[in-house]
């Protein structure tokens, strides 16, 4: 079985696929030019063979189209089926990440609320005594910017979390 015949069979027969038409399929101009100087049965035997070797073929997505997974089983026999257990292992490995990074997420979170929660109430019980030692200014200062400092912070999550839940709605 000689070159030609066996990119063929690998090609599906005419060597040609569904993107031959496409712009990088085209052949470059230098050689365009070099080809019209051959005799006319030398130039389409040529542009033939060229169009077939610089055909690209694309998929979207992480799994190729059947077509081309029949090709690939007919090259090396079981590799549609390892190309579908690779998907399914990565796919796996990919959900596992991503529950791990949302557990971490979330545990942060929490942590960084009770550390808040604690440092809360230490700046107001330490208001307060110095409200009992008689430093009502100091303890009014200290009190009140607590209260400011939490009630800013929860407007400003609260307007951050909306503008991130609209930003994944998009």
């Amino acid at each position: 079985m000689n070159e030609e015949s066996k990119k063929e069979d690998i090609e599906g027969g005419s060597g040609n696929n569904d993107s031959s038409n496409s712009p990088e399929s085209e052949i470059p101009e230098e050689i365009d030019e070099v080809i019209k100087n051959l005799p006319e049965s030398e130039q389409k035997t040529i542009t033939r063979y060229i169009e077939r070797e610089i055909s690209v073929s694309r998929y979207h997505g992480p799994i190729p189209p059947p077509e081309e997974l029949e090709k690939f089983d007919r090259i090396v026999p079981g590799s549609a089926s390892k190309i579908f257990d690779q998907f399914i292992k990565q796919s796996d490995h990919r959900m596992n990440l991503e529950k791990k990074v949302i557990e971490s997420q979330s545990r942060q979170s929490e942590r960084g609320q009770h550390y808040g929660f604690i440092i809360t109430i230490l700046f107001l019980v330490a208001s307060f005594i110095l409200g009992l030692k008689g430093y009502g200014v100091v303890a009014s200062i200290l009190g009140g910017s607590t209260v400011i400092a939490l009630a800013t912070l929860f407007i400003t999550g609260k307007k951050k979390q909306e503008s991130e839940l609209k930003e994944k709605n998009k």
